[in-house]
């Protein structure tokens, strides 16, 4: 992190919490004036998942992080900000070392031929009128008998060694860069899309009220839905979970 980033976030450091996302917005409503607050714990034991699942965080084996900013720091709609922050967690990844993709819309995952999809971690945000908090959560240094389930992984597992407190630095300074910046879209959009695992791929979209269908995956549109082919027409997924086949 560089001396600029690190004079102007808030940052706070937890040995164990319940959610970093609950500290994380107290300390934003005690700091209005900040641009940036974030908080990080060694161990995470309540933490939210996307659908309202659970995401916990063993003691020194992976980063449970939150960060807070006014909403009026960043023009993106809500669908999009967990894209965003996807691909800068997928970039601070690379800068330390460790090369990963995106799953639709929010996992950080590697995505092999022969071993199929392994969830590293993922993004997790909320917008109201004042505020965005956003969620990371990613596996460093778990074994296998401390993943949560089979198509887990951690990026230790994955052969990469990574320093906790090197991404941390690395993540903060380019959120830092993207909050700070007097440009709108910068055309990030088009490099997820080169780091999203999903696009090209027969997938398998599970709706809400239970059913599923196969389809295409084709492209990512301006909202952030996943575009798909079924049936050779054209649709938009915003909400659902999408299972990659191989």
């Amino acid at each position: 992190m560089s001396p600029e980033v690190r004079d102007a976030v808030i940052l706070q450091v937890i040995e164990s919490v319940g959610s970093t996302n609950d500290v994380v917005a107290a300390l934003a409503l005690d700091n209005p004036g900040a641009l940036l607050v974030a908080c990080t714990a060694d161990e995470q034991t309540a933490g939210r998942g996307r659908l309202d699942r659970t995401w916990t965080s063993p003691f020194g084996a992976g980063v449970a992080l939150s960060v807070a900013f006014p909403a009026g720091a960043i023009a993106h709609s809500a669908t999009l900000i967990p894209l965003h922050f996807g691909l800068l967690a997928v970039r601070a990844l690379s800068d330390c070392g460790a090369v990963v993709q995106l799953k639709w819309p929010n996992d950080i995952v590697i995505d092999g031929e022969v071993e199929g999809l392994r969830k590293l971690g993922g993004i997790l945000s909320t917008k109201t009128n004042e505020l965005v908090i956003v969620g990371v959560g990613i596996n460093f240094s778990l074994d296998e008998n401390e993943l949560p389930t089979q198509s887990a992984s951690s990026l230790s597992l994955e052969g990469f060694s990574v320093s906790r407190e090197e991404f941390l630095g690395r993540f903060l300074s380019l959120i830092w860069e993207v909050l700070s910046a007097d440009t709108g879209n910068d055309g990030w959009l088009e490099d997820y899309k080169t780091v999203c695992s999903t696009l090209g791929r027969e997938v398998t979209v599970h709706q809400a009220d239970g059913t599923h269908y196969l389809a295409h995956a084709t492209g990512i549109d301006e909202h952030g839905g996943l575009v798909i082919s079924r049936d050779g027409k054209p649709e938009v997924v915003t909400v659902g979970d999408i299972v990659h086949l191989r």
